[in-house]
């Protein structure tokens, strides 16, 4: 007997670049075999093409014209304009497409848009970020009315007004305060002109899938810059059987969504682990196939089984220990691997035309640490003996060391950027708001290490 399957792509395209690219995407999807038991759905939150200002959210099912012999995307629902970073707005869309396709049925999700590191939609200039700045009430009033400002120049009831004039006015208004909002020009357009999706974080998307699924979901492909990684994994581990993911950048090109769709089609009883293991093997031949082997060089991607992440938790939890007296007793050597540890992401501090990169493969820095004696062996080991376990499968561009498993860890070294940074304070600093902190951070050693460290160098 077959086994039903359903999969739900989430896309957010923001941009023209990530329009057309979504575009792109939709045709790769058209070209896809059919099969009764496999049934595809696309959420694509995006601009109207005669509506250049507000974002709306479609959702879509792929279906196949008997006699056109051919796929055709037809209408399910029009959500209007929709928070795509909120997760009771996630959860009601997972349930809008549970009531189509029924209980019965394994899920595969797909989130497709940019990433960064801590969550996916929107980055360091959305609101998510400005909500919770340093408990900044007065900062996020502020933004709140710029927003409002511009949108009544939208609507067009500010008719002798441009965008120049209202943030003029802003700044004008605010230089009177006592904490005036130090921001660019450039910034506060940027604000301004942010549509309404914040930062969806995998703790989110984890909550939002424990409201829908009364178990975990098969599979979840994230084509998203940055999101393999501990925090990631650990976000996800009740709600999500594998998770796809980055740990690098990942090129729109993204998977080979056609060579794993005919895969279900052909095969409805393929393992999950199976599956994701096609998903990252077919990777490298899709690039080569679009001579952009360039761009492959610069991935790492890897297919994790989530099932026993607390354990790797304590792994880590022993390294924060023995980091903790490294730090105490050998600074220098600390310092020495951490810096020459391949580093994956940046975070744009605004005003300050800087990108600090701070989120590092884990078995590339523990190499080092290793080998200069400042971990056990034992531990070493243990982390070792946990990826030949749980790491499923891998693929790493040129421009990657031996040692990359593909799963990164936050590891910033900078102590400037500990003071001014938004996504420290609001993910990972140990006093910071319990609302926003990482679940990782929250239950383990390793956000004590990382402020402990960064207050010694």
């Amino acid at each position: 007997m077959e086994q039903k399957w359903t999969i739900l792509f989430l896309v957010h395209a923001e941009d023209d670049k990530t329009r057309r690219y979504s575009n792109l995407l939709l045709q790769e999807l058209s070209a896809t075999n059919h099969a009764e038991h496999l049934r595809i759905f696309i959420l694509r939150n995006t601009y109207r093409y005669n509506n250049e200002e507000n974002m709306n959210a479609i959702l879509s099912e792929l279906i196949y014209n008997k006699i056109r012999q051919k796929k055709e995307l037809h209408l399910v629902n029009d959500f209007g304009e929709i928070n795509l970073g909120d997760p009771d707005t996630l959860s009601d869309i997972f349930d809008f497409v549970k009531s189509s396709t029924g209980e019965e049925t394994r899920f595969l999700l797909v989130t497709w848009d940019h990433g960064y590191t801590f969550g996916i939609f929107n980055g360091s200039i959305d609101k998510s970020i400005f909500d919770f700045e340093h408990n900044n009430n007065k900062k996020h009033i502020a933004i709140t009315n710029l927003k409002g400002a511009v949108k009544r120049l939208r609507e067009e009831r500010d008719q002798n007004k441009s965008l120049d004039t209202v943030i003029a006015e802003f700044k004008s208004n605010n230089r009177s305060d006592e904490e005036p909002l130090e921001y660019s020009d450039e910034l506060l357009k940027d604000l301004a002109l942010s549509d309404d999706t914040d930062m969806l974080t995998p703790e989110e998307i984890a909550r939002a899938l424990k409201k829908s699924f009364t178990k975990k979901i098969d599979i979840l492909i994230m084509m998203n810059c940055w999101m393999q990684s501990v925090d990631t994994c650990y976000a996800l581990q009740d709600t999500v059987e594998i998770l796809v993911a980055a740990e690098s950048t990942m090129d729109f090109i993204g998977y080979d969504y056609i060579d794993f769709i005919n895969e279900i089609c052909a095969n409805s009883k393929i393992t999950n682990a199976s599956l994701s293991s096609r998903v990252i093997s077919q990777i490298r031949s899709k690039y080569k196939k679009l001579n952009t082997e360039i761009a492959f060089d610069e991935i790492a991607v890897s297919a994790i089984n989530l099932a026993k992440v607390n354990v790797l938790k304590n792994i880590i939890d022993n390294f924060s220990n023995s980091l903790s007296l490294a730090i105490r007793t050998n600074l220098l050597n600390v310092n020495k691997g951490r810096a020459i540890s391949y580093e994956f992401t940046h975070e744009y501090l605004p005003n300050s035309g800087i990108y600090f990169y701070y989120v590092v493969d884990i078995t590339d820095v523990l190499t080092r640490f290793y080998k200069m004696h400042l971990i056990t062996k034992k531990d070493f080991e243990n982390l070792n003996d946990w990826l030949k376990t749980f790491l499923i499968e891998k693929t790493i561009g040129g421009n990657f060391t031996n040692e990359t498993t593909a799963l990164s860890i936050y590891f910033p070294n900078n102590n400037e950027y500990i003071r001014n940074s938004t996504y420290y304070y609001k993910f990972y600093f140990p006093k910071g708001p319990l609302k926003t902190r990482k679940k990782f951070a929250l239950d383990s050693y390793w956000s004590f290490f990382i402020d402990d460290y960064n207050k010694r160098i």
